[in-house]
């Protein structure tokens, strides 16, 4: 039996159909849709159809307009003859090789987009302290622990959403892309460059406060993780950021050291391993 995975995000709906028999492979049907294309029920009904037979679920989590989730279930419903099984952030999640803890005050106001990406950063990383980083309409990087505790994390606008502030709010600095540069001489690229710059450094900036504290563990005489702090990349912008970003090491060249790696669909990931323990057979 297979699984429609949706991922309702704020500008795009990302889908995989996946089946419990098999492994994570490229060649899983999937495909992104635009939440502002006409007629997104019929292009939704559409890729669903791909799933064959009965499937055994519709899982999604949501983080869109109301309106785009009133959208797949009217779809899905139509298409498949079952409603989607919306997953949100929960306070832990126990599966065979994974343990999380969410350390959100409120556990339930993280979005489920980013609970769902540390469920599939951590399958893809077993052990160790992740940098868990979705570089799309907005940017997050969130940190886990090696013993499984989601500490925090934080949100900043974007690269798209970086640009359009700039352009809005003030006078004379163009709408338009440059390119990334040293050092700038024109203005558009001096924008496109201070902008990844600022993705690159918000994530720096999350393995500097990682060492401090491992840091003053070490000077207060605590055991300390002092392994390498993997830093996962995953949204639109991944790629981008992964390229420019040309070396992860900070600071002093003894310090921890870190690794990088693109891992499109974290978020479908973690959402297959979820839904695998908590959809109806």
């Amino acid at each position: 039996m297979k699984t429609v995975l949706l991922d309702a995000g704020n500008t795009a709906v990302k889908w995989r159909i996946v089946s419990p028999d098999t492994p994570w492979s490229d060649a899983d049907p999937r495909g992104t849709i635009a939440i502002d294309t006409p007629h997104l029920a019929e292009q939704l009904q559409d890729a669903c159809a791909k799933a064959g037979g009965s499937p055994s679920g519709v899982a999604g989590c949501c983080v869109a307009p109301q309106w785009v989730q009133d959208a797949i279930d009217r779809a899905a419903i139509a298409t498949l003859g079952r409603p989607v099984r919306w997953f949100t952030a929960a306070a832990r999640f126990e599966s065979p090789g994974i343990s999380l803890h969410n350390g959100y005050r409120d556990p339930t106001q993280l979005g489920a987009d980013r609970w769902h990406a540390l469920i599939g950063a951590r399958a893809v990383r077993p052990r160790g302290t992740l940098l868990v980083v979705s570089a799309g309409t907005a940017t997050t990087v969130d940190t886990l622990t090696a013993d499984g505790r989601f500490v925090g994390g934080v949100i900043a606008p974007g690269i798209r959403l970086m640009h359009d502030g700039l352009a809005r709010g003030t006078a004379r600095l163009p709408h338009a892309d440059g390119a990334y540069r040293g050092h700038p001489d024109n203005t558009d690229d001096a924008m496109r460059t201070g902008i990844i710059d600022a993705q690159i450094g918000l994530i720096e900036r999350r393995i500097g406060r990682i060492r401090t504290e491992r840091a003053a563990a070490s000077h207060r005489g605590d055991d300390i993780d002092d392994r390498p702090i993997h830093v996962l990349l995953s949204g639109g912008n991944a790629e981008l950021l992964y390229k420019i970003w040309a070396d992860a090491q900070t600071g002093d060249p003894a310090a921890t050291t870190v690794t990088r790696a693109v891992e499109p669909d974290l978020v479908l990931r973690g959402l297959r391993i979820r839904s695998a323990c908590e959809l109806p057979l």
